[in-house]
C-alpha cells in the first residue's frame, strides 16, 4: 500500500518492481505506471455529475495509469453515469 500523504515509513515508500498487488488511492496515482489498473469504486462518484470537469480529470489520471489493463467496477444494478457515456466500441462490459 503507498499514499503520498504519508510522512515517513511504511506507507511512503513505493517500490514498483516488488512483485504483487499495489493500492494507491486515487489521489496518490498521479505520476505512477502500472501494467493493470482496477478502479473498484466507480459507483462512489455516481451523484457528481459526469460533465463536471474536476470528475473527467481524476478518470483522465486514473485510466492513464494503466499499461496494458485497465478495469472499472461498481456495486449497484446501474452504471454509473459517467460510465454509462462510453459507448460499447470503447469500452468493454461483461
Amino acid at each position: 500500500m503507498y499514499t503520498s500523504q504519508a510522512v515517513n515509513g511504511r506507507y511512503r515508500t513505493l517500490d514498483l518492481a516488488r512483485p504483487g498487488i499495489v493500492l494507491v488511492h486515487r489521489a496518490s496515482a498521479k505520476g505512477l505506471g502500472f501494467d493493470t489498473v482496477v478502479i473498484p469504486d466507480t459507483h462512489t462518484d455516481a451523484a457528481t455529475d459526469p460533465t463536471s470537469s474536476a470528475l473527467r480529470m481524476t478518470y483522465y489520471v486514473l485510466a492513464t495509469r494503466a499499461r496494458r489493463e485497465l478495469h472499472f467496477a461498481y456495486e449497484g444494478g446501474t452504471e454509473p453515469p459517467l460510465l454509462a457515456q462510453v459507448t460499447p466500441g470503447v469500452l468493454m462490459r461483461g
